[in-house]
């Protein structure tokens, strides 16, 4: 696999596992932090990879970094260290496409699939009728109790990667950073 492809693979998973962040989608969904919230993800998303591709990263600093990320552009703090998580995960996995073991990304990204296609499956029951943002009997925004159990579900799916993201990749010289 050339470096472009290891790049590819790395940036793609980066995306996967902030789509599963619930604390990040719900900032978004909700527009924490005000207008925009698509675009602050975005720019989140650049901002690991850019951090990733100029600068050797550790997760003990690459979780505070999420933590003032995400209090400064959604107005939110990760109580459940999560950021802590996400950082652990990312440094894994850029440690890892880096040595040329992709089984950690791939991981993500199916998870990712399997939670994307389980939530276009549900999505019909999910939201209420109505306007974007509206539903029927004044609850906008809420979701029944399918979409609480999803969230769950990927909470617990990024909690397994983690679980996997501690093992030395294979091939690498030295110890993972982190």
């Amino acid at each position: 696999m050339t470096v472009l492809d290891k790049d590819e693979l790395f940036r793609k998973a980066v995306a996967a596992v902030l789509a599963q962040w619930t604390i990040l989608n719900l900032a978004v969904e909700h527009s924490w932090g005000g207008r925009g919230p698509q675009r602050r993800r975005q720019d989140l998303y650049e901002w690991i990879i850019s951090t990733f591709s100029t600068s050797r990263v550790n997760s003990t600093w690459l979780a505070g970094e999420l933590s003032l990320k995400l209090e400064g552009m959604f107005h939110v703090i990760a109580e459940d260290e999560s950021d802590v998580e996400v950082a652990e995960l990312l440094v894994a996995l850029h440690s890892s496409t880096r040595c040329g073991d992709f089984s950690l990304a791939k991981e993500v990204l199916e998870r990712h699939q399997s939670c994307s296609a389980a939530a276009s499956v549900d999505g019909s029951r999910v939201r209420h009728p109505g306007a974007a943002g509206d539903s029927v009997g004044g609850h906008a925004g809420h979701a029944s109790d399918s979409s609480s159990d999803q969230e769950c579900d990927m909470e617990e799916d990024l909690a397994g990667l983690m679980a996997s993201a501690s093992m030395t990749p294979i091939g690498c010289d030295g110890p993972p950073v982190g």
